[in-house]
């Protein structure tokens, strides 16, 4: 399920989160308290140089074999997973150079 939502930025360096605790401290993200819980409000976190990590595993499907269905979010499905034909692991590579397209403007 490779999409920049499962993509995480590593830090180089670790003074951005020094500097986010001390923004939560002095200014709290909003939040909303229920009876078995707190939800928080998102905080953008500062852009970094650090490597870029593949995460969120949830979808990942180990085959050797060839698949049918759907997957990937639709703006990054591979042509033929669109047309209902079999694929394998070269999908990933396609839904990889849509990101890269998608988040930089070319390719």
């Amino acid at each position: 399920d490779v999409q920049p939502n499962n993509v995480l930025l590593g830090i180089d360096d670790e003074s951005i989160l020094a500097e986010m605790e001390e923004d939560e401290i002095s200014n709290p993200a909003p939040r909303k308290q229920l009876c078995d819980r707190t939800i928080y409000a998102t905080r953008a976190m500062p852009l970094s140089n650090g490597e870029p990590t593949l995460a969120d595993l949830g979808e990942a499907r180990l085959a050797g074999e060839k698949q049918t269905g759907l997957i990937m979010p639709s703006i990054y499905r591979a042509p033929e997973v669109m047309l209902g034909m079999i694929w394998d692991n070269k999908v990933d590579i396609w839904a990889l150079g849509q990101m890269v397209r998608l988040c930089t403007g070319r390719l």
